[in-house]
């Protein structure tokens, strides 16, 4: 049981939250608002992150790309580098990755520079020692 003083400031706050999501176009799930009638059990934090970046900075950077195309000399063209922005959750990413060695498709190496990580170090493989020549006694030739 709430006092209604704490009822009413829930209320606003709702409200405050569904008109943010009308301004920016989103529903109110992508702001992680629960709607009424709606149950969501599990939402993975990285990935409604990652909806809501897109869809809020989509138009801006292509408006952004457009600009800078417009004033590049020649054919030059302006893209973003969004590798980042839309990169998969951790999980997910290390899935594929394994996926990915394991079909022999790509190397440790290009998973670890795609990370911003020096390549391993090539294996030293030491040649095994050479072994001593067999020697023959004179008479037990026939015995081997």
């Amino acid at each position: 049981m709430l006092k209604p003083a704490d009822a009413q400031m829930i209320e606003v706050a709702d409200a405050i939250d569904r008109k943010l999501a009308r301004v920016f176009g989103l529903s109110g799930h992508d702001l992680l608002i629960p709607l009424q009638g709606e149950s969501r059990t599990y939402v993975n934090l990285e990935v409604a992150n990652l909806d809501f970046l897109t869809k809020t900075l989509q138009k801006p950077v292509n408006a952004i790309e457009r600009a800078f195309t417009e004033v590049l000399p020649g054919l030059n063209t302006a893209r973003f580098n969004e590798r980042g922005l839309l990169r998969l959750d951790s999980k997910t990413q290390a899935e594929v990755d394994q996926l990915r060695l394991n079909s022999g498709t790509t190397t440790a190496n290009e998973i670890r520079v795609r990370d911003g990580l020096p390549p391993l170090p090539a294996p030293q493989y030491k040649p095994a020692p050479a072994r001593p020549a067999l020697s023959v006694v004179k008479g037990q030739e026939q015995a081997q």
